[in-house]
């Protein structure tokens, strides 16, 4: 079967692909939350077998990557490092997408029940920015799904707070692979059900298996949104730590995202034996960034010498989570993202300072997109999702 460059396509196995003739057949599962690539000279044989009109495929790398969920069991899933199958050496060099983005992020609204120390949507939030209504929602997915991405996060603020959040789902659905970035607060099981229904992968945000030390990170807000709707716990960790396993048993897609600080950096490894031994297999490490001008990043900020050092051993540690797909991002590069705000405005991180620059000032609720990759790095924004940026601190 041929598609058409640069379209998204969903296969009858479940599973999202575009073509990219810059890289290869880049691949996401709703099964892991993951992102891949295949190299074109696989590609034709890739497609058939996810579509079921082939039933091998030649190369083993392939299967137990993307066949998770549909073709192996979970547990028998193994995920390469960086996210090029058949790894490096069939690519002259790593390729990256130069014109659509891998991923758009849509910070769906600026409402948050936590007051996380070392938030990067703060200024969004601080800066009041108007609420969509559900005309607006439908006008900000299309816009970002003419941009071809092959998956849309759902980020915030808090996006299970969103009084739209089913029709936002409903308009990406089969269009683009859906993430939605949660604390799990407000994570009930009429949500549970949604994003079951709609093949919605869940990533959780914790940063410590220790609750004093992951509350006071991720404090929760001395004023509740919406009160009624979420779990009664005051401590943020309980919650992700309820919410996860709700979701486990629910056969939700499930994933972990970790902001490593000062703090929290030299527990890591006892934390990934405890994501292990809960069952999560994709755990996503941020080293966390230092924006100009903000003290509480200079107390969290890890030291050079302390990144090398605890890196080198969580590379040694990971041998012991066996099909567990470990990716450790380097956030000093912050010109990587694509972000849309509750507004509609497209966006980019600053890569010189705190705060969020607009990636086309003529048109910033659609963005020409000969701008996206002026103002974004094409190269760090595909090592965000393909090649991690801190798999070169490894072996020390």
């Amino acid at each position: 079967m041929k598609y058409l460059p640069n379209v998204v396509y969903t296969t009858k196995s479940g599973l999202f692909v575009r073509q990219d003739k810059n890289v290869g057949l880049l691949v996401y599962s709703q099964y892991t939350g993951l992102i891949f690539v295949v190299h074109p000279e696989d590609t034709d044989n890739t497609i058939s077998w996810m579509n079921f009109e082939n039933r091998l495929i030649s190369r083993s790398t392939i299967h137990n990557a993307l066949g998770v969920g549909w073709d192996k069991k979970v547990k028998e899933g193994a995920f390469p490092m960086p996210h090029y199958l058949e790894g490096q050496g069939k690519w002259d060099s790593r390729p990256w997408p130069k014109r659509f983005p891998i991923v758009i992020n849509w910070l769906l609204t600026g409402n948050c029940p936590l007051a996380c120390r070392y938030c990067d949507a703060e200024d969004l939030m601080r800066q009041k920015r108007p609420e969509p209504n559900v005309e607006d929602i439908k006008l900000i997915a299309s816009r970002i799904l003419l941009y071809n991405p092959l998956v849309v996060v759902l980020s915030g603020g808090e996006p299970l707070i969103s009084p739209h959040l089913e029709e936002c789902i409903k308009w990406l659905y089969k269009r683009a692979g859906i993430i939605i970035d949660t604390s799990g607060l407000y994570l009930n099981e009429e949500k549970r059900e949604l994003l079951k229904k709609y093949q919605v992968a869940v990533r959780f945000s914790i940063d410590s298996p220790i609750p004093k030390c992951n509350d006071s990170l991720r404090c929760l807000s001395k004023k509740r949104i919406n009160p009624g709707e979420a779990n009664n716990s005051n401590s943020s960790l309980k919650n992700a730590i309820q919410s996860l396993c709700s979701s486990f048993d629910e056969n939700l897609t499930v994933s972990v995202q970790t902001v490593a600080t000062r703090k929290t950096i030299n527990d890591l490894p006892f934390f990934g034996d405890r994501l292990f031994s809960l069952g999560i297999r994709s755990w996503r490490i941020h080293l966390v960034s230092l924006p100009k001008d903000n003290i509480n990043y200079e107390r969290l900020f890890v030291p050079m010498k302390s990144r090398k050092n605890i890196l080198s051993k969580l590379n040694r540690t990971k041998k012991r989570w066996k099909g567990m797909d470990l990716q450790i991002l380097d956030d000093m590069n912050r010109n990587y993202a694509v972000l849309v705000s509750p507004d509609g405005e497209f966006l980019a991180e600053s890569n010189v300072g705190k705060g969020k620059i607009l990636l086309d000032s003529d048109n910033p609720f659609q963005p020409d997109i000969h701008k996206i990759f002026q103002s974004v790095s094409p190269k760090n924004h595909a090592m965000r999702y393909l090649d991690s940026p801190g798999s070169r601190w490894r072996g020390g």
